[in-house]
């Protein structure tokens, strides 16, 4: 069994459909940086008989992560998404991850990683190993728009996370890792302490882009109805595309980049 190394472990900060996935995929594939995944999401413990509500379970997840995940150097990786956390602080499991490094990945398109939470939800395909449900996602504007604005809560809510702890996370984007993965896992490498080049396996990358003709039918038709319903929306959404500026004067943008922790109690599941 590999003994952990404190000092070179990390956690991912993020939301669902970021590319966090890939980004794991990615990380693992080098040999060198952990196993990553979100092993303390509901999901993940029911595999094991666990719940995220009694802390004996979280303690017992904690343990197992730390002695089956390490690489051989001792490294070890975990995914954490917001809605998660309020469970983790109340067992005490964020205390004894304080001395993680943290990644904070965000997808800069908020629109498409609204519509991809949506499809896939309905199609229960979280990634391309899963199988689809049979069910076909429908569009629905209305649930795409909660969807941006429950993303945007979870990055409100990170950034206050690293603001209260002092902590100044390694930022990443899902477009640019998407666009040139190396020198980002490469920036990984040197962030989390490690004195080697690491090498990115691709033989061992499987997962494949979900994206289809729908999901850009979809994106474009949101961005013309919201173009008739809320502007500003529209306005943010199209920035997000191409990495612009944002208006001035956007409620949205002031969303986006307002440091402030929303109420737990707005934090649900994507």
């Amino acid at each position: 069994m590999v003994k952990a190394m404190s000092g070179h472990n990390y956690l991912i900060c993020t939301h669902p459909r970021s590319g966090s996935n890939y980004f794991c995929e990615l990380l693992s594939s080098t040999g060198e940086l952990g196993h990553p995944a979100d092993y303390f999401h509901e999901g993940h413990l029911q595999l094991s008989g666990l719940t995220s509500s009694k802390k004996a379970d979280l303690e017992a997840q904690l343990t197992h992560v730390m002695q089956a995940t390490p690489t051989a150097n001792g490294v070890v990786g975990i995914k954490l998404f917001f809605f998660d956390v309020p469970a983790l602080q109340a067992a005490g499991i964020m205390d004894r991850l304080s001395a993680f490094r943290c990644i904070f990945l965000q997808r800069r398109d908020k629109l498409a990683q609204a519509i991809s939470i949506r499809k896939t939800l309905m199609s229960g395909q979280l990634t391309s190993h899963h199988a689809h449900s049979g069910k076909d996602a429908d569009y629905d504007y209305d649930d795409i728009r909660l969807r941006i604005v429950r993303t945007l809560r979870a990055e409100q809510g990170w950034r206050a996370f690293f603001r209260t702890r002092g902590i100044q996370p390694f930022m990443c984007c899902y477009e640019d890792l998407a666009e040139t993965p190396r020198p980002i896992i490469d920036k990984v490498a040197t962030f989390v302490g490690l004195s080697k080049p690491v090498a990115i396996q691709s033989e061992k990358l499987t997962l494949q882009v979900q994206r289809d003709a729908s999901s850009r039918e979809w994106h474009a038709r949101f961005l013309v109805e919201a173009g008739r319903r809320d502007p500003e929306l529209q306005a943010f959404c199209a920035a997000r595309m191409t990495n612009a500026t944002y208006p001035e004067q956007n409620q949205w943008s002031d969303v986006s980049n307002n440091a402030g922790a929303p109420p737990i109690g707005d934090m649900k599941p994507a």
